[in-house]
């Protein structure tokens, strides 16, 4: 007996493979338009960035794109520590944002979600998958997630414009420090 198996979907592999984008589950900041309330999350893995500035760091960066697409700032949420540890945190802030009506604004994916195996030193380049992606989506519900880098950016991008940042802001131009001669 010969049977022919049914016709498959033509988008089956692309369905799974935007599983895998964090543009799908998040927007960028283009979205933001005049009006629109806008609630800031700010993280930092460690309480010695959030000491040296880089909470605060973030938030004008965040605060200054806002203003400049005429949306306004509603609060600021900071939270210092791993993304692991943050969930309840995240899915407060959250509920808050549901209950103003505003977007919830990162500076880039990672601050939302990372890869379970992820490491600074050893693995940076793992970046959040399907099921991180899904539990934030989880998390947050229907609140929309926008972040000011775009969405897709890969690890080195984000790590590029947190440095640039950090110069940026601490008015340091980065490099190695000046050794003077002796003499």
């Amino acid at each position: 007996m010969n049977r022919k198996r049914g016709k498959r979907p033509a988008d089956r592999h692309a369905r799974r493979l935007a599983a895998l984008r964090p543009s799908t589950y998040i927007r960028p900041i283009d979205t933001i338009m005049p009006g629109n309330k806008v609630r800031l999350w700010c993280r930092v893995s460690s309480g010695a960035q959030d000491a040296s500035g880089n909470n605060t760091d973030q938030e004008a960066d965040m605060r200054a794109a806002v203003e400049a697409r005429g949306g306004s700032v509603v609060d600021v949420d900071a939270y210092a520590g791993r993304i692991s540890d943050a969930d309840a945190s995240l899915y407060e802030v959250a509920n808050r944002a549901d209950r103003e009506g505003s977007v919830l604004l990162a500076e880039c994916t990672s601050r939302f979600a990372r890869h379970a195996d992820y490491h600074p030193k050893h693995r940076p380049h793992l970046v959040a998958g399907a099921s991180a992606l899904r539990n934030l989506r989880w998390i947050c519900g229907e609140v929309p997630l926008v972040t000011l880098l775009d969405p897709d950016a890969t690890w080195k991008e984000e790590r590029s414009h947190q440095s640039k940042r950090g110069q940026r802001r601490k008015k340091r131009r980065g490099g190695r420090p000046h050794r003077p001669k002796p003499g």
